[in-house]
């Protein structure tokens, strides 16, 4: 991909490297087109190996301002409710009490 958009002198597309995971919200926060992700309905996935699935679903997005504006904002919602530190936290607290609980009423028994 990176030697189309050099080849193509493309000036609106960006590559960025792995991002530390306190910068992740933010990263995805200012991106319009980004990773999908799974069950998040914030992009579309394709094949590594078929470049016309990809050309076909950069066009739709390019050709749908409102698809393209739907991924950005369930991307960005899936982010914040999923992937936040705060949301991370609760999920992890949930997970400590989910063991507790079933060590305690297996304790019981």
């Amino acid at each position: 991909m990176g030697k189309v958009v050099t080849k193509k002198a493309l000036k609106n597309v960006h590559f960025l490297p792995f991002q530390p995971y306190d910068d992740i919200a933010h990263v995805f926060s200012v991106s319009v087109v980004g990773l999908g992700i799974p069950d998040s309905r914030s992009g579309v996935c394709v094949p590594t190996d078929d470049k016309r699935a990809l050309v076909a679903a950069i066009s739709d997005m390019i050709n749908n301002e409102k698809l393209t504006h739907q991924y950005a904002t369930n991307g960005r919602r899936y982010v914040v409710e999923e992937l936040s530190r705060a949301s991370g936290t609760l999920q992890y607290v949930r997970c400590i009490a989910d063991t507790v609980a079933g060590s305690s009423s297996k304790v019981k028994s």
